[in-house]
């Protein structure tokens, strides 16, 4: 299952699975930590949790298809600066307070700056890492 055919929960996480190398499901996520919360301590439940998991954030924008734009994900961006245009990949973070797209370089873009409908979305950090090797 792909991270963006994956139900979200009210939050809109998703959770990558580092013990399986899939996405998990709200349901998995849950049913896994809520086992850990009984009887641990804080650093504990954060350890199991968190150690097997990487939380994924909604961005709180969608690509040009409308689908959600998470943390992790491998998005082209299609721009036009100066009637010059501009094509590249990049991979979405989250930096010094705010979503970043990070490109070739590390060079560190907000991803606010870009308007939505030029941003599409080709995969994620986990399953497409190749992507970006393509794209050096």
């Amino acid at each position: 299952m792909r991270a963006n055919q994956l139900p979200t929960s009210s939050h809109r996480l998703i959770a990558w699975d580092k013990d399986e190398c899939r996405f998990a499901t709200a349901e998995e996520f849950n049913t896994f930590c809520q086992i850990y919360l009984w009887g641990t301590s804080i650093h504990e439940l954060h350890q199991q949790c968190f150690g097997r998991y990487k939380i994924l954030r909604y961005t709180g924008v969608d690509d040009s298809d409308d689908k959600p734009i998470y943390e992790g994900h491998i998005i082209e961006i299609n721009t036009k600066i100066c009637d010059k245009k501009y094509h590249y990949l990049g991979t979405v973070g989250f930096e010094h307070g705010c979503y970043v797209v990070f490109c070739t370089g590390g060079m560190a873009t907000p991803l606010s700056s870009y308007d939505p409908s030029e941003l599409t979305i080709r995969g994620n950090i986990f399953e497409n890492a190749d992507l970006l090797e393509e794209n050096i």
